[in-house]
């Protein structure tokens, strides 16, 4: 099993969560198909007082195996809708996909809200992207509603709920075979 450290999302991390976030074909339409662009919503949305999480392990297979790196991130805020906390940006380097870096990362997230009082988490998730939509809701996220041409033109966000939080710790975070795969 990978062992996965959490740590805060730092300034320093900026450029490898915008190559992560300008890798992703469906973020373009979002306005953060180029690294400049992915790097100064991540910084403006960190300025307005989002918080982030970076995810840092060594996945297996990659080229740099045993070595521990930034795999994955999260930005999120929490007094949404009262006592709601909202994901607003979650992703995984490519290299990273299917080892439960996401996993471990949404968990880690969903602890980190749970500690601090937040009773539930919502997110959007792009109606085209079959496989995030699989994945939020192997992770107990209900799909409430839709969201038709609101953040663009042409793009349509499902609306995902989970309720109640738990505030289990980093370390219990899943992996890899522990029905993690994002």
């Amino acid at each position: 099993m990978t062992r996965w450290r959490v740590r805060e999302l730092v300034t320093a991390d900026l450029g490898w969560v915008a190559r992560i976030i300008a890798g992703h074909p469906l973020w373009a339409p979002y306005g953060m198909g180029d690294a400049a662009a992915a790097e100064a919503r991540v910084r403006r949305l960190l300025a307005r007082g989002e918080e982030g999480l970076a995810l840092l392990g060594a996945p297996a297979g990659a080229q740099d195996a045993g070595k521990e790196r930034p795999v994955g991130f999260a930005l999120f805020t929490l007094g949404t809708l009262g006592n709601g906390g909202y994901l607003h940006l979650i992703g995984v380097a490519p290299e990273a996909t299917g080892s439960g870096a996401g996993s471990a990362l949404l968990a880690a997230v969903e602890a980190t809200l749970a500690r601090r009082g937040v009773d539930r988490l919502l997110l959007l998730c792009n109606t085209r992207n079959l496989g995030a939509q699989r994945f939020y809701e192997r992770a107990g996220y209900e799909p409430v509603g839709l969201l038709r041409d609101w953040a663009v033109a042409g793009q349509h966000e499902r609306i995902y709920l989970k309720r109640p939080l738990v505030a289990q710790g980093p370390d219990e975070a899943p992996g890899p075979g522990d029905g993690g795969d994002g």
